[in-house]
């Protein structure tokens, strides 16, 4: 017999004859019958106790038992004088003895079964509760949920199989894999055991060893853990299978990735989020020193970083704060090359030139509005962009340009594609309308939003064949080439915009700056 698993120490109580009976090792626990006081535990009719109190007087006498399993208080009246006694048996040797007034008294050892029939053996006995199992991971403690089939043989013909549970719910949550599970019992480990780790609809089960260590979650999400522990042992001890649950939730922290780590000025980079826990992210960088919006593409959030054609070689940082607490979270480095950029002399007409004047810029900003304020927040442009025309390259992106002799330069804010006048014109990517109208300068234009805040605009057009808030595909004949508004001949000035920043547009129709993502 298991000492830890059935002896129960019990202070043996002065009885009235001053027997006196030392106090066994802590702690106390005693269990006691009676049919008449309420303060104990009480089995009126359920058995008659007139029979053991005449046989107590009676009985031989006895000596102190070598050791105490269980006991008894019983409690018999004879003449309206009350008598306390106690029951004691010793389970190894099959002994009992009743101590009362009149000494120590010999007891059939069969009694056991007889008290025990009539007990609550579940409110009674603290030994027979399931062993406790703790979970502990890095610094964090807790009791499983579990549900238990168990059987306690307090005598070898008594058997009690009560089924108890606690289904509380326990999920702890981890950012990493490599967690050291530890599991340990109360009282005494399981003779065997099955663990099973449930991951995506998929089990993976391990056999139980002395190692205390539980298996590492499987993977990110929802690990639930079930552990199936078998106690086989016989009298006087107890056997049963309980099954103990709990949960680990794995969230991977956020990683920050960017398209590329060497860019040109005019380039438009990106950067990815993946696993993103929310939207409280802010990005900064040196070269830009606006707002960088967010968007989700499918799980991820992403984020378009324009580069001015103007900025300088360097080495720069993108910098991702959680924005509500302004805490850093990473630090990427990337570089800028130096590109070199043409220089050209334009001559145009006094008529043609005297169109850019600040009265014409106010009332063109006036008409053209929010046209570029305001975008969706998907991608609606798929892989990389067409040439919305074919013709001669009049003149390259962010070209130097003087006009008329100025001293003042200006850059060139996209690629001019020189064409005959009606030469269709095709939406470069898939994307919505938010301006079709003339304006003074430009004459007549087509502005398209491509999502997460990127717009192509087509300038200088004789024809239009969109009207604002429709949906164009890529291909889809939006204009006709012309030469209004400041144009020196038949051509289309074509740009790509993000956040107030001109970019190149041969970038576009090289590759999606978001491809390295997918």
């Amino acid at each position: 017999m298991k000492s830890y698993t059935l002896i129960i120490y019990i202070l043996l109580i002065s009885l009235l004859a001053g027997c006196q009976f030392v106090q066994e090792k802590a702690p106390i626990h005693a269990i006691n019958i009676s049919y008449l006081d309420e303060d104990i535990l009480t089995i009126t009719g359920q058995f008659s106790l007139s029979t053991y109190t005449q046989q107590l007087t009676s009985l031989p006498s006895g000596t102190e038992l070598k050791q105490v399993d269980i006991s008894f208080k019983l409690r018999t009246y004879s003449n309206d004088e009350k008598v306390d006694y106690v029951v004691a048996f010793d389970f190894i040797n099959q002994e009992a003895v009743a101590m009362g007034p009149k000494g120590i008294h010999e007891v059939p050892y069969v009694w056991l079964d007889t008290f025990l029939e009539h007990v609550s053996i579940q409110s009674n006995y603290d030994y027979i509760t399931p062993p406790t199992q703790l979970i502990t991971i890095k610094d964090y403690s807790f009791k499983p949920s579990y549900d238990a089939n168990w059987y306690v043989s307090p005598s070898p013909n008594i058997r009690y199989n009560y089924y108890t549970s606690n289904t509380h719910h326990n999920l702890y949550h981890s950012d990493t894999l490599e967690l050291h599970i530890l599991n340990s019992f109360n009282d005494n480990p399981p003779d065997q055991a099955v663990i099973t780790i449930t991951h995506d609809d998929r089990s993976y089960s391990y056999d139980w060893t002395l190692d205390t260590s539980l298996p590492k979650p499987i993977g990110e999400g929802l690990n639930h853990y079930s552990i199936v522990a078998n106690w086989v042992n016989d009298f006087p001890d107890f056997s049963g299978d309980i099954t103990y649950t709990f949960d680990v939730e794995v969230i991977l922290p956020a990683s920050y990735t960017l398209n590329g780590h060497i860019f040109e000025p005019g380039d438009c980079m990106a950067i990815q989020i993946t696993k993103p826990r929310d939207l409280d992210y802010r990005i900064e960088t040196e070269t830009y020193g606006k707002t960088i919006g967010l968007f989700y593409y499918d799980t991820e959030l992403v984020g378009l970083i324009p580069l001015d054609s103007r900025t300088k070689p360097g080495d720069y940082t993108v910098k991702v704060y959680r924005d509500s607490n302004n805490a850093l979270l990473e630090t990427i480095k990337y570089s800028v090359i130096e590109k070199e950029f043409e220089t050209q002399q334009l001559t145009v007409s006094s008529s043609t030139a005297s169109l850019k004047s600040n009265d014409n810029y106010a009332k063109d900003a006036a008409k053209f509005g929010d046209a570029k304020t305001y975008s969706v927040g998907e991608k609606l442009w798929e892989g990389t962009f067409l040439q919305p025309v074919e013709g001669r390259i009049s003149t390259e992106y962010s070209v130097i340009r003087y006009v008329n002799g100025n001293t003042e330069s200006s850059r060139h804010s996209g690629i001019d594609i020189a064409a005959p006048t009606g030469t269709p014109v095709l939406a470069a990517n898939n994307g919505i309308v938010t301006f079709a109208s003339d304006l003074i300068i430009s004459g007549n234009v087509v502005v398209l939003d491509h999502g997460y805040g990127l717009f192509t605009s087509y300038v200088h057009m004789d024809k239009i064949h969109v009207e604002d808030g429709q949906e164009v595909a890529k291909g889809d004949i939006i204009g006709e080439v012309g030469s209004t508004g400041y144009s020196t001949g038949p051509h289309l000035h074509w740009t790509v915009w993000k956040n107030g920043v001109f970019l190149n547009p041969w970038k576009f129709i090289a590759e999606d700056p978001l491809a390295v993502f997918e």
